[in-house]
């Protein structure tokens, strides 16, 4: 048993209500660190999923300017529409059609090239599409260019 009397050069012991903490205090504090805790977790959840977007996003945006650069070279460049699958969840479409501008050289036609890059499902898609005008010789009635 403690006693609450002063030893000879000692100090007397605190009276118990002040030896710790109460149990009101102590869920006080959780609820204050749970709070807290919930928000910043909710924090880096949005970072996060702003990160992954951001990353998607460039590399849809990537992969349509590597399809813009091949139509006429590895592509050809002619009226149509196709689609294809580029992988890692990123599908790429694209159309070729007359565009409605007149040029001055009749040996040329203006085309416009659209490719747009989705990803995703149907209710959460995300796209870009990328549009751009080509010139293209006009196709003579011999089958050559």
């Amino acid at each position: 048993m403690l006693c609450r009397k002063a030893l000879p050069g000692r100090k007397a012991l605190p009276a118990p209500r002040e030896w710790g903490f109460t149990l009101l205090e102590v869920l006080v504090a959780l609820l204050i660190f749970g709070l807290a805790f919930g928000v910043l977790a909710q924090i880096f959840q949005t970072g996060f999923r702003a990160s992954a977007t951001a990353e998607r996003m460039t590399t849809a945006t990537l992969l349509a300017r590597s399809q813009l650069a091949r139509i006429g070279i590895d592509l050809p460049l002619e009226v149509g529409e196709f689609e294809e699958d580029a992988g890692g969840g990123f599908r790429i479409r694209t159309r070729v059609e007359p565009a409605a501008i007149e040029v001055a050289a009749d040996e040329f036609v203006p085309l416009l090239v659209e490719v747009s890059v989705a990803w995703g499902f149907e209710a959460n898609e995300g796209q870009v599409a990328l549009t751009t005008l080509r010139l293209a010789p006009v196709p003579s009635g011999d089958g050559s260019p």
